[in-house]
């Protein structure tokens, strides 16, 4: 579920300068003192020894308690910086995180579910009736609360029909709560698979192909674009869900694997870290170059969305791979993060009303608004966790009908003994054998050339992706009429995704092999000039600004080669007598604006908030037109918001007047 953040990155494009860098320092704070807060008192295991707690229940739970936190700030950080568009310091990269920190809930899930297996007897005799109580009960709870917020503390009118469906979650009126039902589904499969299999080893390799076809499934399903959220819908219902077999896989050959790292374990450690740091770039680029939003635009978006998942999916399985080979070393050892791991589930599902309808809509600097969200949603959580765990117990003990025995719940010391000593005996044979080490130059060269591969192999493919997406661009460019909107380059218009956007253009005029396009909305905004003085479209700021890299690089080097200058510019502006020419009607004229130039502070009529009108009804954005040829003037032509051109309305200084670029494309064949 994307979060409403118009409000908040509206405040912050308006901040004074000094004021924004302060308020980036306080909010660079905040993964800081999750580091201390994670690492306070933290236990290391002796030399060549793995951590007697290595991914026992206690160290899981803590786990989850600091990765939670982690998501909030995910979640806030998109909202503060519009998905990466402002940046604000090292936080930044918490924008594109999110998965990683999934992922850790799905590795937890998959390891408990084969561990718990394996070690627990009856486990599956009971498995439904003790584990969905304990994550569907609080999946309705927060469901009730996120319906009484939306309908007296936001006062949004729901049909009786809505309600019903958010309440028993066909629509998930908590778009966090998708983890919740992935999760039943996983729990479901298992243990159907592992009930009717004897062999546990084929059930697992079932229970793989299960997952698989859980990413196969969600990746065809697309988005939800109506504001609603339903089912696997969104590419993070599937993105880090591979990790989920990945925690079953090692759960299963866990005494082998432990052994297998704990051996040179630094230089194992160096080169996945590596690793797990050229993974993430390349899922980062992937992300924004391709991504999944173009299931409706691109001419390979199936393809695109396939190359973003894979690149998604191997850099969060080396995110926790590098967690876990931490975790080897190091036992997490402080209450506080211990109690954020009790009532995890519970923060997680409330935080999103905090940072949505609570408050989303409030003035307040970024420290303050993700300090407020992560407190409130601790301190909800805190309050509601022992309610549902009280429910929570009650139906169990309900539906089993008898108390749990000590020895199908007190699973804490029974496999770390296992671990223990399977790894001792591990441990002893590889003494008796000579192995050849490998060393830590080895290792780096071949991280080294990991990376460099990844990097030239995302080249490659981004420009055999621009070289076909140009031919079928200049294709549709041959077969289109005045009129018609066509894509052209990318730029970032849309906050629901991340990166740049496939661009809509309207094709104005084509003469010969030459046709002239116009952006269909505005895609950002500027003053004509800086200075406040009389100043030629030549010698103007916005001219140069259009011109620059900030502008020319919405185009491949395809599409920059087919670009024929206008009176010596790659990207230009109408003048007043095209603006005339081109729409005949002052309604034709008037201007849309993207989402991204909306939330960059880019003029638009919008209703008045004290008195809730709009002047003359109009949702529009004044935009500017090119001057003549060498005349100097105080005043740039513009067309008003209610589509009538104007010479001496606005003056070259007036800020965030919308841009509409204008380009020549030659078509050849």
């Amino acid at each position: 579920m994307l979060p409403v953040f118009y409000a908040q990155a509206h405040l912050q494009a308006s901040a004074p300068a000094q004021g924004v860098v302060m308020n980036n320092v306080l909010l660079n704070l905040y993964p800081f003192l999750l580091l201390v807060i994670t690492f306070f008192g933290v236990k290391k295991a002796k030399k060549g020894e793995v951590a007697e707690e290595f991914l026992s229940p206690g160290q899981t739970k803590m786990l989850q308690g600091s990765v939670c936190i982690a998501i909030i700030m995910h979640h806030v950080v998109q909202d503060i910086t519009s998905y990466g568009v402002y940046r604000k310091g090292p936080i930044t990269q918490f924008n594109d995180m999110g998965i990683l920190m999934t992922s850790v809930f799905f590795f937890i899930s998959g390891y408990g579910l084969i561990t718990s297996v394996n070690t627990r007897p009856g486990y599956l005799k009971t498995f439904l009736r003790k584990r969905l109580p304990t994550v569907l009960i609080p999946f309705f709870i927060t469901n009730i609360i996120g319906i009484l917020i939306f309908k007296y503390y936001c006062n949004i009118h729901m049909s009786a029909s809505l309600i019903k469906k958010y309440l028993i979650g066909t629509y998930l009126i908590n778009g966090n709560a998708w983890f919740i039902i992935e999760i039943v589904v996983l729990y479901l499969s298992f243990y159907i698979l592992f009930r009717l299999i004897k062999n546990r080893d084929i059930a697992l390799v079932l229970m793989c192909v299960v997952t698989l076809v859980i990413i196969w499934y969600a990746s065809k399903r697309g988005h939800d674009m109506d504001g609603f959220s339903r089912w696997f819908r969104g590419e993070w219902w599937y993105n880090s869900t591979i990790v989920f077999a990945f925690g079953m896989v090692f759960a299963r050959f866990k005494d082998k694997l432990t052994a297998f790292f704990n051996k040179h374990y630094t230089v194992k450690l160096i080169v996945v870290a590596v690793l797990f740091v050229g993974t993430y770039i390349a899922a980062v680029y992937a992300n924004n170059c391709l991504g999944y939003y173009q299931l409706n635009m691109s001419f390979h978006a199936r393809r695109e969305q396939l190359i973003t998942l894979a690149a998604q999916s191997i850099a969060c399985l080396f995110s926790t791979l590098l967690i876990i080979l931490l975790n080897m070393k190091l036992t997490l050892n402080n209450k506080a993060l211990k109690y954020l791991g009790g009532i995890s589930l519970e923060v997680y599902l409330l935080h999103r009303y905090f940072l949505d309808k609570i408050f989303g809509s409030m003035r307040l600097s970024d420290p303050q608004f993700l300090g407020l969200v992560i407190v409130s949603s601790v301190a909800a959580a805190a309050i509601v966790s022992p309610i549902i765990k009280w429910i929570v117990k009650g139906v169990t003990s309900l539906l089993c009908k008898k108390k749990p025995k000590l020895n199908d719940t007190d699973d804490t010391k029974a496999p770390q003994i296992k671990a223990k000593r399977h790894l001792n005996e591990y441990e002893l044979a590889l003494k008796a054998k000579k192995r050849k080490k490998i060393t830590l130059t080895v290792i780096v060269v071949i991280a080294a050339a990991a990376a460099i591969f990844i990097v030239a192999y995302f080249t490659f493919l981004k420009n055999l992706i621009d070289k076909r997406t140009y031919n079928k661009e200049i294709k549709a460019l041959k077969e289109a009429s005045v009129g018609d909107e066509v894509y052209f380059g990318r730029f970032d218009t849309s906050n629901s995704t991340l990166g740049r956007d496939r661009l809509s253009w309207i094709v104005v005029k084509k003469e010969g092999n030459t046709v002239c396009l116009v952006t269909s909305c505005g895609i950002a905004g500027s003053n004509y000039n800086t200075k406040h003085e009389n100043v030629s479209w030549e010698n103007s700021d916005l001219r140069k600004e259009l011109n620059s890299d900030k502008f020319t690089s919405m185009f491949s080097s395809y599409e920059a080669e087919s670009i024929v200058p206008v009176d010596g510019d790659i990207i230009s502006l109408l003048t007043v007598s095209e603006a005339a020419e081109y729409f005949s009607t002052d309604a034709d004229r008037e201007l849309a604006i993207t989402e991204v130039a909306e939330a960059k502070g880019t003029n638009i009529n919008v209703n008045s908030k004290a008195n809730q009108w709009d002047m003359k009804g109009y949702r529009s954005s004044w935009w500017w037109l090119r001057g003549e040829p060498d005349v100097e003037d105080i005043y740039a032509p513009v067309v008003s918001v209610d589509g009538k051109i104007q010479l001496k309305e606005k003056e070259v200084n007036r800020p965030y007047g919308a841009i509409r670029p204008y380009i020549q494309v030659l078509i050849t064949d």
